[in-house]
């Protein structure tokens, strides 16, 4: 009997649905990077973050070396915090569609940075 009451209720909470949804923020996206040259990577968002499009960027950022990171030969991460997900699809949008974007990209290519992994999602303590 129980087990036919749980069977009833799970079928039937497969209808329900949240009202009072809210985004949940804030996101992160981790990139990390092994630079040669950290100050041309420096420079390249110094560039960006100047320009009409990094003011428009909708998120805090920081650069960091990285002293203590097993076998990865990344050197440095930029961290980017997203206050909600609509943050996070704007500064997507910027990133692919931007000049200002698409030369700061190009100008970490051209110092050497080579990309060695990256982690978007949640903020697990806000």
């Amino acid at each position: 009997m129980k087990f036919l009451a749980l069977l009833v209720s799970i079928v039937f909470s497969s209808f329900a649905w949240a009202e009072d949804y809210q985004d949940s923020g804030p996101y992160y996206a981790f990139y990390h990077i092994q630079a040669s040259n950290p100050a041309a990577v420096v420079t390249a968002m110094d560039r960006f973050w100047a320009s009409d499009c990094g003011k428009q960027y909708p998120a805090d950022v920081a650069l960091a070396q990285e002293m203590f990171n097993g076998a990865y030969p990344s050197t440095h991460f930029i961290i980017n915090t997203f206050q909600n997900s609509n943050d996070q699809s704007k500064a997507a949008e910027i990133m692919r569609s931007c000049p200002d974007a698409i030369t700061f990209l190009q100008e970490l290519a051209a110092s050497g940075t080579t990309p060695v992994m990256q982690y978007m999602g949640a903020a697990p303590i806000d």
